[in-house]
């Protein structure tokens, strides 16, 4: 195969689609066991955030300044200097997105075997932003991750489980579940625009404390300059829960409840920071 003769692999992204961080996450892993089983040096490609995610601002970035990639030595920011281009192997999609196996990544499969995915942590500078809110949020405490926004028309299911009355239910039926543990607060990670949407569960008195983006002005601010780390932010938050329940249905003992019983597929939830 012509790749075979090459040194480095980049991945060509203009023609991407603007998609979110889940996606873009699993693209990078997907690009990084490609070149780990090519034993070829990746050179990080230029992603597009979509702007729907990030009060319609668009976002270019290696992903460098998101994750910790510094365990890994060769992967690369740039084309080194001087480099002849017959040692670059581009690599142009043959769908936007790699979520699906596109038809390089089937050849590699091919000949090489399955792909071990490569994730990396949260980056450090982010997860020193989430730890005073970690510190400050009363503990035991459970998470609820509320996707709402655009998934409302993808998926009407969730106009009725996404419902302050519903995700009520959900929160006695966790402390109903484990009476042994004594839950002192509630953090709900969401992308509802109406910051107020959530007061509701803030007064009653027989639930635990509950908490969102709207209490903490840093989270607020942040919601203002870059989504994607707000979103970042509330994973770490998420991972120091005890009791965590998602959205979708997902096949894995991450969480223990589901708000919804629609399976979802989603990389960035199964990754402990």
């Amino acid at each position: 195969m012509d790749f075979e003769r090459k040194k480095y692999l980049y991945l060509e992204t203009k023609k991407y689609w603007r998609v979110g961080l889940n996606d873009i996450t699993y693209n990078l892993s997907r690009f990084l066991a490609v070149a780990n089983k090519l034993n070829l040096i990746p050179i990080l490609p230029i992603y597009n955030f979509a702007p729907h995610h990030n009060n319609g601002k668009e976002i270019q970035t290696n992903l460098s300044n998101y994750y910790d990639l510094s365990s890994n030595k060769n992967i690369l920011t740039e084309i080194p200097d001087n480099t002849d281009n017959s040692d670059i192997y581009i690599w142009i999609p043959s769908t936007p997105s790699l979520v699906q196996k596109d038809i390089f990544v089937n050849k590699v499969i091919k000949k090489y075997g399955e792909l071990n995915l490569i994730y990396y942590p949260i980056h450090s500078s982010i997860k020193e932003k989430a730890q005073g809110i970690i510190n400050f949020l009363p503990k035991p405490f459970i998470s609820i991750h509320v996707r709402r926004g655009d998934y409302l028309q993808r998926r009407p299911s969730a106009y009725k489980t996404t419902q302050t009355v519903y995700i009520f239910n959900k929160i006695l039926k966790i402390m109903r579940k484990n009476p042994e543990v004594e839950y002192k607060s509630v953090y709900i990670l969401s992308n509802e625009e109406n910051l107020n949407y959530f007061n509701s569960l803030k007064t009653i008195p027989i639930i635990p404390k509950v908490y969102t983006v709207i209490d903490f002005p840093e989270l607020i601010e942040q919601r203002k300059t870059d989504n994607y780390v707000l979103y970042l932010m509330e994973k770490c938050i998420e991972n120091s829960a005890k009791t965590r329940i998602s959205t979708w249905k997902i096949n894995n003992s991450y969480y223990s409840e589901n708000l919804d019983e629609t399976y979802q597929w989603c990389p960035i939830l199964l990754r402990k920071s």
